[in-house]
């Protein structure tokens, strides 16, 4: 219900977008479109629970009377075809299923690489969002060297992108990690998310 995962410094508990039918069909007269309409959705071949998730979501949409073509495409060819806005628009993709993890746990670090510039292949902002509020509140928040002032200014971009409602977050994916007790020196890395295989000792 957020942009922004719990494990990431900048998230606030949200919900403004709660689970009801009702709402959504209002929605759907609000913006001319009483009847639903027709839209695509591009998702890996490769990823099974990707894949099942855009047919749960196909069948949710479907409720409200929005119809979805799922397309699975190839995760070699993906960044010249669910990354590139010219495919997206000639196939009609109103949805593209991905996934995002942040490069180091800010929301900085997780919001700017898919809320920047538009390009014509790899595009990371998928949602081809232009919103300068967005951008200059995470720019901000990198001027500020207030820990309290960053956080508050990731949690507020967050807010923004989600009123923008250019993105459904599906699910907060977690994994579960092992390991035996002979190792040492053990800990889980903040910008990994992973153990930090260097620091490892018997």
């Amino acid at each position: 219900t957020t942009a922004l995962p719990p494990t990431v410094i900048g998230y606030r508990a949200a919900n403004p977008y709660p689970h009801d039918l009702t709402r959504a069909r209002q929605e759907l007269r609000a913006c001319g479109r009483p009847d639903g309409f027709h839209t695509g959705l591009a998702v890996r071949s490769d990823r099974a629970g990707d894949v099942a998730a855009a047919g749960a979501l196909s069948r949710s949409l479907t409720a409200v009377g929005i119809t979805v073509q799922v397309t699975r495409l190839s995760p070699f060819q993906w960044g010249s075809t669910a990354g590139s806005p010219a495919y997206v628009h000639a196939h009609g993709l109103g949805i593209v299923l991905d996934a995002q993890a942040a490069t180091y746990p800010t929301g900085y670090g997780f919001l700017a690489p898919i809320t920047g510039e538009v390009t014509k292949t790899a595009n990371g902002d998928i949602m081809e969002l232009r919103d300068p509020q967005v951008n200059r509140t995470l720019t901000g928040g990198l001027k500020t060297t207030d820990p309290a002032r960053r956080a508050n200014a990731w949690a507020a971009a967050d807010r923004r992108l989600m009123s923008d409602a250019a993105l459904v977050p599906l699910i907060d994916e977690r994994t579960v990690t092992y390991r035996p007790d002979s190792l040492r020196n053990v800990y889980v890395h903040p910008a990994y998310g992973m153990y930090d295989l260097a620091a490892l000792g018997r």
